[in-house]
């Protein structure tokens, strides 16, 4: 598996898009946090923008950063199926679970990858404009909290990404139905708010969306237990659930 592993990366690392990926998404914090000293040290709760304070403000929206995987998980796992890479390996003895789990590992570690671009970009941008600041107790503790939990989510979506590439196997639609999943059930909670819906069926609905999930993880510290256990709950169900309904399928599958 690690010569897999070491050649596909080998192959990502040698194209553009990836970095591009990466650099969209240092962009889009330095964006964030310019954004924030033009209008007013938005969503700070009033603290003045600087490097301790500006974590809030990534982790708030980190959610949006949720697009950065989909380049990860088609430049990982879409090819294969495109340049006819996977039929060879499986003629070559690799097994097609190898094939499936080699690539899950691969976007597990983009993915831990492009947050610490995303979260450390936007933490710099912030220091070199006003300073680091004081870190008040308990301010790394609850930093790489909210970082390894929201990394989880990022994770467990981009697995989901890896189930529909192995399991449509192609490149096109896989796009359309991430996007459905991922963006969809906000976009029905806001509609159900907007139409003053009860709000017992928004949160029931709320409780299958990662990104809504992304977005209460990033206050951890003050949120009920209750919450957090079920949001990584959540994140947990996306990340075994289809990978073990992918790798099953994907036993069967005729490789196009």
């Amino acid at each position: 598996m690690m010569n897999i592993i070491r050649a596909d990366m080998y192959r990502i690392t040698r194209t553009g898009g990836i970095h591009l990926n990466f650099i969209f998404t240092a962009l889009g914090a330095v964006g964030l946090i310019v954004l924030a000293v033009v209008f007013g040290n938005v969503d700070l709760d009033g603290l003045e923008l600087n490097g301790v304070n500006s974590t809030n403000l990534l982790f708030n929206f980190s959610h949006f950063a949720l697009i950065s995987v989909l380049p990860i998980f088609t430049l990982t796992a879409a090819p294969i199926f495109r340049n006819k890479t996977a039929k060879n390996e499986v003629i070559w003895g690799i097994s097609r679970t190898t094939l499936y789990t080699s690539r899950m590992l691969i976007t597990a570690v983009l993915c831990i990858l492009i947050r610490i671009v995303f979260v450390g970009t936007g933490l710099l941008t912030a220091t070199i404009i006003r300073r680091f600041g004081e870190a008040p107790v308990g301010f790394w503790s609850n930093f790489f909290q909210v970082f390894t939990a929201q990394t989880f989510m990022f994770i467990a979506a981009s697995w989901v990404g890896i189930f529909i590439v192995f399991t449509i196997q192609n490149g096109f639609v896989v796009i359309e139905v991430f996007g459905g999943l991922m963006f969809f059930p906000m976009l029905v909670t806001q509609t159900l708010t907007m139409l003053n819906v009860n709000p017992a069926v928004i949160n029931f609905i709320g409780r299958f969306d990662m990104m809504e999930g992304i977005i209460q993880l990033a206050n951890i510290g003050t949120i009920p237990t209750q919450t957090v256990v079920l949001i990584l709950a959540l994140g947990a169900f996306w990340l075994i659930v289809p990978t073990a309904l992918g790798i099953l399928t994907f036993q069967k599958a005729e490789i196009k």
